[in-house]
């Protein structure tokens, strides 16, 4: 799979991105850690989601926090998100990284209503 084969777009709810800041800041180094944090929960799992071709040219992956485990999830809304890709379908699909996977956090890819 070439780079252009793989192109997605994702964009982060205000709560992710309150997760990530929590998540790589500290009062007493403040940011250094912001890289690492932004990579251990959205560059691996996202790389994880194109690795197992759960994201697909023009997909759209909104990355969202369950406030009720504290980790981020992934929801793709099938094409569409890129000029020439194919029509958008009504549905989106919550995705599992292979790593949640080995964490015990097996669970079925879970399909919900678009958003009004």
């Amino acid at each position: 799979m070439s780079a252009v084969d793989s192109q997605f777009v994702f964009q982060c709810t205000a709560e992710a991105r309150d997760f990530l800041l929590q998540e790589g800041t500290d009062p007493k180094f403040g940011a250094r850690h912001l890289k690492r944090a932004i990579e251990r929960h959205l560059v691996f799992p996202l790389s994880n989601l194109l690795a197992t071709h759960q994201i697909q040219l023009g997909d759209l992956v909104t990355v969202e926090l369950d406030g009720a485990i504290s980790k981020l999830i992934f929801l793709r809304d099938r094409q569409g998100a890129l000029v020439g890709a194919v029509e958008s379908q009504d549905e989106k699909e919550a995705m599992v990284p292979v790593a949640s996977h080995r964490a015990g956090a097996s669970r079925a890819l879970a399909r919900r209503a678009p958003r009004g």
